[in-house]
């Protein structure tokens, strides 16, 4: 018998407190975070990237041979990247998670586990892009901000992204995730198993 456990969020927020307005005006902010590895597929993402528009990257690279390729694809590319190559804390962190419209989250399918960016995200208001992966399908299906792209169709699904307001988002990812329902499905494996 299998369980499906819903991920817990990462901070207790009342969508109340936070700004409702999507200005349709402004350009939208991506952000990608976390550490640089060949698995979390930004060289990929970046030869994609849409030339027009801006991202952010907060993250570490340790392998400099990585960080070379990388810089080089920003620079041959003329792209609009802004790649601050470092540790960032998570008060750091969770704000420019906030200010970002949409996470983009570029792993390799199969690489390795990509939830706990997500979640984050989305504890945080954010809108998130995904690599396709059985992830991502998976994703879309269960968070309507959620969007899935391939590298034919990065541009289009960047141009084009759907983005739920900060607290739409945060409401839906508690109703979903809310610690009750973690806990609840939790004992509902012990239970199963003893």
């Amino acid at each position: 018998m299998s369980h499906v456990v819903p991920h817990p969020l990462y901070l207790n927020f009342n969508s109340d407190q936070h700004d409702n307005n999507l200005d349709e005006d402004k350009d939208k902010e991506f952000l990608y975070f976390g550490q640089v590895r060949e698995n979390k597929g930004l060289c990929q993402l970046l030869e994609c990237w849409p030339t027009d528009t801006k991202l952010t990257m907060l993250g570490a690279c340790n392998d400099s041979v990585l960080e070379n390729r990388i810089r080089g694809i920003i620079s041959f590319r003329n792209l609009n990247v802004i790649w601050d190559n470092i540790f960032v804390s998570k008060g750091l962190l969770d704000e420019a998670i906030y200010k970002a419209d949409c996470i983009v989250i570029p792993h390799v399918d199969k690489s390795m586990i990509v939830t706990g960016a997500a979640f984050h995200a989305m504890s945080l208001g954010a809108n998130l892009v995904i690599n396709e992966s059985d992830f991502s399908n998976w994703m879309i299906t269960v968070y309507p901000f959620s969007s899935s792209y391939n590298y034919s169709n990065l541009t289009e699904i960047i141009h084009n992204v759907n983005l739920l307001k900060k607290s739409d988002v945060m409401v839906h990812a508690k109703n979903v995730n809310s610690d009750d329902k973690v806990k609840r499905a939790w004992k509902s494996v012990f239970l199963s198993t003893s």
